[in-house]
């Protein structure tokens, strides 16, 4: 399993996702900071800059995850293999 956490989420690094109902990107400010942004849906434009927790669950498998300005916690799995 992978040692390193977050240091690969260096500055300036960004990840898009997509969703069915809308498109967010992701933004990393530090190894401890993200800003989050919807780009495509009705709510377009919508921001917010959190702290966030990376954790390496395998050797290509992260969970992400952070606590909103409204107090919703979200979590993803990305495979980035």
């Amino acid at each position: 399993m992978r040692e390193a956490i977050a240091s690969e989420f260096h500055d300036n690094r960004v990840l898009e996702i997509e969703f069915p109902e809308f498109k967010s990107r992701l933004s990393f400010l530090s190894d401890q900071r993200l800003t989050v942004q919807i780009v495509a849906v009705d709510n377009a434009g919508l921001a917010d800059t959190v702290n966030y927790e990376a954790v390496w669950i395998s050797d290509s498998i992260l969970v992400l995850s952070w606590r909103e300005r409204i107090g919703t916690t979200v979590v993803h799995v990305l495979d980035l293999a």
